[in-house]
């Protein structure tokens, strides 16, 4: 399971129902990674649906800016900065605020860090526990053909078939988020835009940190409800054929400020799957919501030294329980930049 672990680091991306490339087709062309939002096609058939999830997006609060200062008591302000884990050449560039905020600041703090050479092997041993199990658990909630859609997932990025009879669904789902450019892009890569902060972060000498560890992240979406996962899992199911497509939506819905969004879009496109309120509560809880209180924590000490740029997923600063209102609950004065 080493391999499949190390590959599996993408899950820290995995804010949305949909991340990082996971497998590559071989078959892929130019084609096949032509992509566009799927708003407008969900804005032919239901109009004031699409209209009202987008206005609801609009209004969560701190949904209107990613690029935020901190400040408190006449230290150098730090900077909280909300990402988005898809490499899409339309969100890839660091805009000039952005860029000043980092280049300033002394330390650049992203959601994921490196596993130490020596702690690699109890990291595999409980992220083991985790990812398998002995209850054959996809055929509790797959059809025969959904099955052999994940299994033909699993034969695409290098792995036997018969590897589904022993993964939870979350584990399957990973495997589902490849898109069919991810061979091309090999060839003429799209950055993600937390991999431009890395390489911006290092060419200027400023130290880069985690705020988790990878078994962390692992806990956290292994700790969704089973029933959650495996609904989760059918949605992933339903839109893989759209994977590209949704890549661009998330982009799309990034940089016009309505991330918040993109969970009921997703819902609405796989509407075959009917994942429950709970259940999509239940995922968005186990990926996002009760992360943030590890990521404010974390990054805490960081801020109140001064000079730090926070770099996570935008979603972790949205609403009363996003890392923007728990810096101004601290004390802090956070205020919008971009």
């Amino acid at each position: 399971m080493i391999t499949i672990l190390l590959r599996l680091h993408g899950l820290a991306c995995l804010l949305t129902l949909l991340s990082l490339p996971l497998g590559a087709s071989a078959m892929a062309s130019q084609q096949d990674c032509d992509s566009e939002s799927i708003i407008s096609e969900l804005g032919r058939s239901d109009p004031q649906g699409v209209m009202q999830i987008l206005r609801e997006a609009g209004n969560v609060k701190n949904s209107q800016a990613v690029l935020w200062r901190i400040e408190r008591d006449g230290r150098p302000a730090s900077h909280l900065f909300g990402t988005v884990h898809v490499p899409h050449p339309t969100v890839s560039q660091i805009s000039d605020d952005t860029l000043d905020a980092l280049r300033a600041s002394r330390v650049v703090a992203l959601e994921g860090g490196r596993v130490p050479r020596e702690e690699l092997p109890y990291v595999i041993a409980q992220a083991n526990k985790l990812t398998t199990a002995d209850d054959t658990p996809l055929q509790k909630f797959l059809s025969d053909d959904e099955l052999k859609q994940v299994e033909k997932s699993i034969s695409r990025a290098g792995y036997s078939p018969s590897l589904a009879r022993r993964i939870r669904p979350w584990v399957a789902a990973m495997f589902l988020t490849g898109g069919d450019c991810a061979d091309l892009r090999r060839r003429a890569p799209t950055q993600s835009l937390d991999e431009a902060l890395v390489e911006e972060a290092t060419r200027a000498s400023i130290k880069v940190v985690g705020l988790e560890t990878i078994l962390e992240q692992y806990q956290s979406i292994a700790s969704i409800d089973s029933k959650a996962q495996g609904m989760w899992l059918r949605s992933n199911l339903a839109t893989h054929h759209r994977r590209n497509d949704i890549i661009a939506t998330i982009a799309e819905l990034y940089r016009f400020r309505r991330i918040d969004a993109v969970w009921k879009l997703t819902r609405a496109l796989a509407h075959d799957v009917e994942i429950s309120d709970q259940e999509l509560a239940a995922v968005r809880d186990g990926l996002v919501t009760k992360r943030n209180e590890r990521l404010f924590r974390r990054s805490l000490p960081l801020v109140e030294a001064g000079g730090a740029f926070v770099a996570v997923g935008a979603m972790h600063l949205l609403a009363d329980d996003g890392l923007v209102e728990r810096f101004r609950r601290h004390g802090f004065t956070v205020t919008p930049v971009e």
